[in-house]
C-alpha cells in the first residue's frame, strides 16, 4: 500500500516536483533500458509478484485467463533483462505489526473471513484447502486472490504453471549468439540467455496436499543461479524483498557469481541497470535509507507503475534515479560541498529522518491524521540545518544501532521508549511541521483541532514512527505492543 495522506500532495508528488531531474516517466520497461543505453544482457529486473497477480483486469475470473496474461507479463520482462527475480510476500514471516494493518485493511473491505461460493466448485468459504482440478473448473478466481487465506496457493499455482514455457524460452535464446545493429554476428558477444526466479513460491504449486505447511522458497529457470538468491532468514514482506535481493544481486556480481550465460560481466563502459518495479510508494524512503547505507553499491531505479486517469489510454511507468534523488536530497539538506563528503552513517540518519517524517503523515502502519508532506520536510530541513543537527542525527541514528542514550528497544516497554532520543526527536519534528503548517497559505484552510494534533500526535504514533523506521532501517522490534500496535489512537 505505501505512503498516503488524507489531504495535501503526497510523497511522490513532492519528491517529483521538487526534484523533477531525479525522475523519467515511459510507457514500458523496455524503454527505461533503452534510454539507458544498456543492453538486455546487463539489465536485471526485480518485481513485486503480489502487485502483478493482484493487478488483473476486473473481466479475469478464470485460472487459465491469469496464467495467460501473467506468462505474457513474464514474456515481456525476461526479454526486456537477462536475469529477473520476482518476490512475494510470506505471510508466516510477516510481522505481528504488519498483521494488524492487514487485518485492519480487510475488515474495511469486508474480506478478512473468506469469500463465498458455488460449493459444487469450491468449498463454501476460501480457504488454502482446494485442488489444482478445482482452481482450473472456478470462475471465481478473482475472489481466490482478494482473499488473504486462499490466495497464495493461487500464486504458487500460477507460477508453476508459467515457469516451464518461460525456462524452454530461456534456454533457446541461450543457444543464439547476440546480433549487432546492422544484423551481423557480434563476435565478442557469447550467448546469454538469461534466468528468471521467483522468491516466495513453493514449489509444489496447488498440488500441495491440505494438510501440508506451505514452505515458500526460490524456484528458478536455472537452478544453480536461483540457489545463489537462497537467504538463511524469511523476508515476510516484498516491500523488504526488492531491496534486499537487489543488493544480494549487486554483491553476486561485485564477486563475479552471476554466469556470463546468465548476464554479461559488468564494465565501465556497460555497467549492469538495475530496475525494481512496484507500485508501493513506501519504496521511496526503504530505498533512500538502503542508498544511504551501502553507498553506489546500492544504486537502483525505481519503477512505479501508474494507471493512466483517461479511459482506454494505457499507463506509465514513473522511473525515479534513487542515486540521483539521494544526491539531491542531501545537496538540499546540506550543501553541496557538505554533501560530497557527508558520512554514510550520516546520509543513512538524513534518509531516515526524512522517511520518519513521511511516515507520521500516513503509511500502512500509522492512519493519516492532517500532517502535510511539505511542511514536513520542511520541518527536518529546520532540525538538520540548525544547531543541533549533530545531536538531531545522532539521535535517529539509534533507531538502527545500540546507543547507551537509549533504551534497548527489543525489550523496553512504553514508557521507556517514550524517553529515547529518536522519539524525542520526532515530537520535535511534528511541533515545527504544525508551526509550517499555521503559516503556510496552503493550510489556510486546515481546522485548528488538526494543527494541534499535528503539533501533538500523541505517543502510539511517534512510537509506530520509530518502529516505522527501524523497519524499514532491516530492524525487526517484535514487541508491537511497546510501540503503540493494537492502539486505536495510532
Amino acid at each position: 500500500m505505501g505512503l498516503k495522506v488524507t489531504s495535501g500532495p503526497t510523497v511522490k508528488s513532492v519528491l517529483l516536483d521538487t526534484y523533477p531531474n531525479a525522475f523519467t516517466r515511459h510507457p514500458h520497461l523496455l524503454s527505461v533500458v533503452n534510454e539507458r543505453s544498456a543492453k538486455r544482457k546487463q539489465a536485471f529486473l526485480c518485481i513485486d509478484g503480489d502487485v502483478m497477480l493482484k493487478s488483473m483486469p476486473k473481466s479475469v475470473c478464470r485460472f487459465d485467463e491469469v496464467v495467460r496474461i501473467v506468462r505474457n507479463r513474464l514474456m515481456s520482462s525476461i526479454a526486456t533483462a537477462a536475469l529477473t527475480v520476482v518476490v512475494f510476500d510470506e505471510p508466516d514471516a510477516v510481522p505481528e505489526a504488519k498483521k494488524e494493518e492487514q487485518q485492519r485493511r480487510d475488515a474495511g473491505k469486508g474480506g478478512s473471513a473468506g469469500v463465498a461460493c458455488s460449493s459444487d466448485i469450491m468449498p463454501a468459504t476460501w480457504t488454502d484447502f482446494y485442488t489444482l482440478e478445482q482452481l482450473r473448473a472456478s470462475t471465481s478466481v478473482r475472489q481466490i486472490a482478494e482473499c488473504r487465506a486462499s490466495r497464495m496457493r493461487l500464486y504458487d499455482a500460477v507460477i508453476m504453471e508459467v515457469l516451464p514455457e518461460l525456462s524452454a524460452t530461456l534456454a533457446r535464446w541461450g543457444k543464439k549468439r547476440g546480433r549487432n545493429e546492422s544484423g551481423g554476428q557480434e563476435p565478442d558477444d557469447e550467448p546469454c540467455g538469461g534466468a528468471i526466479i521467483f522468491d516466495g513460491i513453493d514449489h509444489r504449486g496447488a498440488s500441495r496436499g491440505a494438510e501440508e505447511v506451505r514452505e515458500a522458497g526460490i524456484v528458478s529457470s536455472d537452478e544453480a543461479v536461483g540457489r545463489l538468491f537462497v537467504r538463511e532468514h524469511a523476508i515476510g514482506e516484498g516491500d523488504l524483498k526488492l531491496p534486499a535481493v537487489r543488493l544480494r544481486h549487486a554483491a553476486l556480481v561485485a564477486a563475479g557469481s552471476i554466469p556470463p550465460h546468465v548476464m554479461a560481466s559488468p564494465t565501465s563502459d556497460a555497467p549492469h541497470l538495475a530496475l525494481c518495479v512496484t507500485i508501493d510508494s513506501d519504496a521511496y524512503p526503504i530505498e533512500l535509507i538502503r542508498h544511504g547505507t551501502h553507498g553506489a553499491a546500492g544504486g537502483v531505479h525505481l519503477a512505479l507503475y501508474e494507471r493512466s486517469m483517461e479511459k482506454d489510454k494505457p499507463g506509465s511507468y514513473l522511473v525515479c534515479s534513487v542515486g540521483m534523488l539521494h544526491q539531491k536530497i542531501l545537496e538540499r539538506t546540506w550543501g553541496i560541498s557538505r554533501a560530497s563528503t557527508l558520512a554514510l552513517t550520516d546520509q543513512r540518519a538524513t534518509m531516515t529522518m526524512f522517511a520518519a517524517a513521511w511516515s507520521l503523515c500516513g503509511c500502512d502502519f500509522i492512519h493519516p491524521f492532517g500532517m502535510r508532506v511539505r511542511q514536513a520536510e520542511n520541518a527536518v530541513l529546520t532540525v538538520l540545518r540548525g544547531r543541533e543537527a549533530r545531536r538531531a542525527l545522532d539521535a535517529i541514528a539509534t533507531v538502527w544501532s545500540d546507543s547507551s542514550a537509549a533504551p534497548a528497544a527489543a525489550t523496553a516497554t512504553a514508557s521507556e521508549l517514550v524517553e529515547a532520543p529518536a522519539v524525542k526527536i520526532l515530537q520535535h519534528i511534528a511541533e515545527l511541521t504544525s508551526r509550517e503548517m499555521r503559516s503556510a497559505s496552503e493550510c489556510k484552510r486546515v481546522r485548528e483541532a488538526t494543527l494541534t494534533r499535528v503539533g501533538d500526535p500523541g505517543d502510539a504514533v511517534l512510537l509506530r514512527a520509530y518502529w516505522v523506521a527501524s523497519y524499514w532501517n532491516e530492524v525487526l522490534h517484535r514487541n508491537a505492543a511497546a510501540f503503540g500496535f493494537g492502539l486505536s489512537s495510532a
